[in-house]
């Protein structure tokens, strides 16, 4: 069985490290114990072998970013199923969404706190950008912080109290 493979491809994905070897096999059409097998073979270096480097500062920002994009959408969900009439929902519908809610608004709190520090790292390294990104997400905050104070207000009217039984 002659296949066209291209292993240039795939021993550069393998040494890069940034996609697993199942991933690299799924993409390229190749067992991932056929790659590991040529990777040995040929003497390519372990995947084991390389440190993951702790992020850059803006690869932080970019994480914040992410974070609140996702906390924006699971609140549209929990904003959703809010609107539904609570006599509709049962305890344990009730329960998950309190804890989802205390999940996030910790979560929130947390990516306030790393953004706070981002910032102060950035002020003292003199590191500038043009806040595009930093107003951005700092909007984003806000907005979030707003949907909390109206989500609160709905899961009390509602009979849900925001701690777990």
């Amino acid at each position: 069985m002659n296949r066209n493979i291209d292993w240039d491809l795939i021993a550069a994905l393998y040494a890069d490290h940034s996609l697993p070897l199942r991933e690299i096999a799924r993409r390229c059409g190749v067992h991932k114990g056929t790659i590991s097998k040529r990777a040995f073979r040929e003497g390519w270096p372990a995947r084991g072998s390389r440190r993951r480097t702790p992020p850059q500062r803006a690869e932080y920002t970019v994480l914040i970013a992410r974070m609140f994009r996702a906390i924006d959408r699971q609140m549209l969900e929990m904003e959703q199923r809010l609107e539904t009439d609570p006599q509709q929902r049962n305890a344990a519908e009730r329960e998950r969404d309190a804890r989802t809610l205390t999940t996030l608004t910790r979560t929130l709190e947390k990516l306030r706190d790393l953004q706070d520090k981002a910032a102060r790292s950035r002020a003292e390294t003199g590191a500038g950008d043009d806040g595009k990104e930093a107003r951005d997400t700092e909007e984003m905050r806000a907005e979030l912080e707003r949907r909390f104070t109206r989500l609160l207000t709905a899961a009390g009217e509602a009979g849900v109290s925001g701690e777990p039984e």
